[in-house]
């Protein structure tokens, strides 16, 4: 269960509007854990050098949390892999970069580490020409 609840938390931290991966990591490591920051008062989140009152206004809304459960139901439902900068399968030349996202998933099998990989990032709403793009480029 507490895996569960590690995820959940570990997918809202990537969900809050404008926070960024460097603050989400320097919250993160101000805190000692992803967990934690959650429970922190907008009140100690403003005195944080880098938040204050707007961002600490987006991290103490706890609807985040709500919207990452239902992620990680699907996520867990649907085989998707979760990488958290933290976990030690996160990819080592992701880890060399200071903003490399917080949290990404992954569908399919795929050594991440290899010498030569070519990804492709995008969006939940791509547009016609976007996808028709990708098809170009991965046939």
């Amino acid at each position: 269960m507490s895996e569960d609840v590690s995820l959940k938390h570990k997918i809202a931290l990537g969900l809050i509007p404008r926070i960024g991966d460097i603050n989400a990591r320097k919250l993160v490591s101000h805190f000692g854990s992803v967990e934690a920051v959650f429970h922190e008062s907008y009140r100690t989140l403003t005195k944080i050098p880098g938040i204050g009152s707007g961002l600490a206004r987006y991290i103490s809304d706890r609807s985040y949390l709500d919207v990452a459960e239902r992620e990680a139901e699907y996520v867990s439902k649907h085989n998707i892999n979760t990488y958290f900068y933290l976990d030690n399968n996160y990819p080592f030349r992701l880890r060399q970069c200071d903003d490399s996202p917080v949290v990404f998933f992954f569908k399919g099998n795929c050594d991440l580490d290899t010498s030569k990989i070519l990804s492709v990032v995008g969006t939940r709403s791509a547009t016609i020409h976007g996808k028709e793009f990708c098809e170009k480029i991965i046939d």
